[in-house]
């Protein structure tokens, strides 16, 4: 963690520099942790809609922002300060995503509700 932070001085975010500081200490054998942290190529920007589509799917069913933000910081490897202000609309991607799965698992229940309805009239 000490590593982490000491690639921050002249970097602020988790951008190129700071990604090039992190692959040159894991070239040289730092213990680095958390694998991302050293992905050539990782920019919390791009990951962020497929990292919050993925965590809406993972956590559990209708996960309030205020809870779920911490996932999603600690995902992209950002504190949640630096989430709201690199990506603001991380926000409105999690709640139209948490809508989405609600209006989806709603669909799958009415489906299966029916469903399970045709099979009893059958067996009957």
């Amino acid at each position: 963690m000490l590593l982490h932070e000491m690639c921050h001085i002249g970097c602020p975010d988790h951008g190129k520099q700071f990604m090039v500081k992190m692959a040159r200490l894991n070239s040289m054998g730092a213990p680095i942790h958390e694998e991302r942290e050293f992905k050539p190529g990782f920019y919390p920007l791009r990951e962020a809609g497929r990292t919050i589509a993925d965590l809406v799917l993972e956590l559990p069913e209708g996960m309030a922002w205020s809870e779920g933000r911490h996932y999603v910081a600690k995902a992209l490897l950002l504190s949640v300060r630096d989430l709201k202000r690199q990506i603001p609309w991380a926000q409105r991607r999690w709640e139209h995503l948490q809508r989405e799965a609600a209006k989806e698992r709603k669909n799958l229940a009415r489906l299966l509700k029916v469903g399970g309805m045709k099979d009893r009239a059958l067996s009957h």
